[in-house]
């Protein structure tokens, strides 16, 4: 410590201008060791050691510290039979009231940190004189100061003490208290490997600071008739190791002791304190204003990791710190374990070196082994150079067939590119038969794959007949509501949106809000224009919702929808146990056949539902006005499928399916015969939606991308790229 930064540091009133160190950095070899002890008289007629008097308890006192108001002497304890550190009071010093209060606070705080890294105080209480003191472990060994001046201590042990006193600070900061005066003089290394944070006379609470009234806040950690004063805007600490907010006197946390710490870390990187070389003054100017030295500027050759653990404990502002000590040990801890360190942005190249010396010892075995191996392989190379040749013979030989294979690979290319071309002129081809029948959506995706394996006149001709104004157009858009689910209404002209903690009903073209309720429905089957049959919270087992009001118009507690389809005023609904048909006109609910479930369309009339039996792979035609359920055959599709979506035509003389693998049938009933098929994607098809007129069909993949197709030939009309949550008709051509 440099002659100023003692003087700053009694500025608080600590006892001792200099650091007590709560156990010996003086020379103690002259010391008697314990056991030593002897009674004062013979031991025939001697009193028991418990009995000693309690006045005369310590003697032979060496003094092995000394400040300007404060001393620690190494004394014999004649009832233990063992040497301390006594703690006392100067008696010349001035205000010896108090330094008798912060004597006692120093000893009370110390004495509820129990951690292997924190001096033990061992007793209290007042001697000759009258005197407080307390005693606690006399450490034989030096400071860390002491050991950085001696320098005789590798880098690898300095950060194995300092993670030490970084843990044992974490501790004292999860008790809620802050050192306030962290700097290597308090750090004491025993001769046995042993940590210790000595002097804890400015220790406060976290957080604490000073009051208004000058009382220091201690916590709770002192009694408040006992709590030592403090200077209102007094800077406490040592100016070199002190954190800006500690030089600006404003209340600390646990962050101040963080910056301490990442300057006792940049002198045992560096070898030069953090702001070596400046007086007083200049330091607090540079707390104030920095700029923080930074270590590889100081050490180019120090590690880069540790320069960022130093980095990060040396921020100005106290919350872009280590949160906390043990935040700060965790760090250099992965250091020392080889592991990623949190406060450093590793590059591949820095986590090689990190791996390499993680496993050094590992790799250094693996590289004497290499060698090993290779002293061995030359021994015997002479021995076996009759196998080396035959090997080059094979290796030659196995040139010579990689050459064939290469010009076999050669041979490939230009057939398959000869294929290519092939394919190219058979797209052509298809291209023009489609374009001759009117085929437009066949004829222009035939064209371009064509155009994207080669130029071609004839599909560039195929393109160019329709023109840019013949194809399909987005007729308008509009923007959609923050909707979680969303159903068009039969008309498409409505948008039922389920939101995150609601449920509204809006028009669309232009959008506008009709209503919207608290709740989030979980089932919505659009029976009318005017009506749903939903389920959800308060709409619970089912009920019938009036979509111009938002209102239910009829709860239905018999009902329980697991799986609904409705149109024209009628819903099939599976309730769980068995299917039953629901009237809107007539609000009559009929049960069906025990036999069928699940049911999956419904003609746009209302007269016939489709259901399909997922375990036994069977479809069959229900007619709701008499309740015939007709078997269908085995339906057409690809092996191992189902059908993942249906759709009745308004007459339910035609079937659409959609496969799971993507495909789209139309097939004929009640015979399932094949009108035609076609692969639309790879993806399976979840909806399947015949127009008004029965002309067109419009399918959505499992990603939402939209299709539409001709139904006389399954031609698929050239569409704009779109996707939707929800597919519905606008008249009789126009799809919403």
């Amino acid at each position: 410590m440099r002659p100023d930064d003692d003087a700053a540091a009694s500025a608080e009133g600590e006892v001792g201008g200099a650091p007590s160190r709560c156990g010996s950095v003086a020379d103690l070899d002259g010391l008697p060791l314990s056991g030593d002890a002897t009674s004062p008289s013979g031991a025939g007629d001697a009193a028991h050691p418990f009995e000693a008097d309690e006045r005369t308890r310590y003697r032979d006192p060496q003094v092995v510290a000394r400040g300007g108001m404060g001393q620690v002497s190494a004394v014999t304890d004649l009832r233990l039979r063992r040497q301390v550190a006594l703690k006392e009071a100067s008696p010349s010093a001035p205000g010896a009231h108090g330094l008798e209060r912060r004597l006692a606070q120093e000893a009370w705080i110390t004495a509820q940190l129990e951690h292997p890294g924190i001096v033990p105080v061992y007793d209290a209480g007042r001697g000759e004189g009258g005197r407080p003191f307390f005693t606690m472990r006399l450490i034989r060994g030096r400071s860390l100061a002491t050991a950085l001046a001696d320098g005789d201590l590798d880098e690898s042990t300095l950060l194995r003490h300092f993670l030490a006193v970084c843990q044992a600070m974490g501790y004292a900061h999860a008790m809620g208290v802050v050192h306030r005066d962290l700097k290597p003089a308090n750090l004491m290394l025993g001769e046995f490997g042993e940590t210790q944070i000595v002097d804890w006379g400015l220790a406060r609470a976290a957080d604490g600071g000073d009051n208004d009234d000058g009382d220091d806040d201690v916590g709770g950690l002192v009694p408040d008739t006992h709590a030592a004063r403090t200077r209102v805007g007094a800077r406490v600490g040592t100016p070199a190791y002190m954190s800006p907010e500690q030089a600006r006197a404003v209340p600390l946390g646990r962050s101040s002791d963080v910056w301490s710490l990442g300057a006792i870390l940049f002198e045992l990187v560096t070898g030069r304190a953090l702001y070596d070389g400046l007086g007083t003054a200049e330091i607090f100017v540079r707390l104030d204003r920095g700029p923080v030295p930074r270590v590889l500027d100081v050490a180019p050759d120090a590690s880069p990791e540790l320069a960022a653990i130093v980095a990060h404990a040396l921020r100005l502002d106290p919350a872009g710190r280590y949160p906390d000590a043990k935040h700060l040990a965790d760090d250099v801890a992965a250091y020392l374990d080889g592991r990623r360190v949190a406060a450093f942005a590793y590059s591949t190249w820095d986590l090689v070196k990190r791996f390499g010396r993680a496993f050094r010892v590992p790799l250094l075995v693996a590289a004497a082994a290499l060698i090993a191996i290779g002293v061995v392989f030359a021994a015997s190379y002479t021995q076996t150079r009759a196998e080396r040749d035959r090997s080059q013979a094979a290796e030659r030989a196995a040139t010579a067939a990689r050459d064939r294979a290469v010009a076999a690979e050669r041979q490939t290319a230009s057939a398959l590119a000869e294929a290519d071309h092939s394919f190219a002129a058979l797209l052509v081809r298809g291209a023009r038969e489609a374009s001759l029948h009117d085929a437009q959506a066949e004829a222009e995706l035939l064209a371009a794959h064509a155009l994207l394996r080669g130029p071609s006149p004839e599909a560039r001709g195929v393109l160019a007949r329709w023109g840019a104004g013949a194809r399909v157009r987005l007729a308008g858009a509009e923007p959609a509501p923050d909707c979680l689910r969303a159903r068009l209404g039969p008309s498409g002209s409505t948008l039922l949106c389920v939101e995150a903690d609601a449920t509204s009903y809006w028009d669309v073209g232009p959008l506008t809000l009709r209503w919207r309720v608290p709740t989030q429905l979980e089932r919505v089957a659009f029976v009318s224009a005017d009506v749903a049959m939903v389920n959800g919270p308060g709409y619970e087992p089912g009920a019938l919702l009036d979509l111009e009001a938002g209102a239910v118009l009829r709860p239905l507690p018999d009902t329980v929808i697991e799986r609904v389809v409705a149109a024209a005023d009628v819903a099939v609904v599976d309730d769980g146990e068995q299917l039953f048909v629901w009237r809107a006109a007539t609000g009559d609910r009929t049960p069906l056949a025990a036999s069928v479930r699940s049911p999956r369309a419904l003609s746009g009339d209302g007269r016939v539902a489709l259901v399909y039996d997922d375990s036994a792979a069977r479809a069959s035609l229900i007619d709701l006005g008499g309740g015939a359920v007709d078997a269908l055959p085995t339906l057409p599709l690809l092996a191992g499928q189902g059908p993942m979506s249906a759709a009745l035509d308004r007459a339910a003389a035609r079937v659409a399916l959609g496969g799971t693998k993507g495909e789209l049938l139309l097939l004929d009933l009640p015979g399932t015969a094949v009108r035609w098929r076609q692969r639309v994607t790879d993806r399976a098809l979840t909806a399947v939606l015949w127009s008004p007129d029965d002309r067109w069909i419009a399918v959505r993949d499992e990603r939402g991308w939209v299709s539409v197709h001709d139904a006389g030939g399954g031609g698929r009309l050239a569409l704009p790229r779109l996707r939707a949550d929800d597919l519905a008709w606008r008249g009789a051509g126009a799809a919403t």
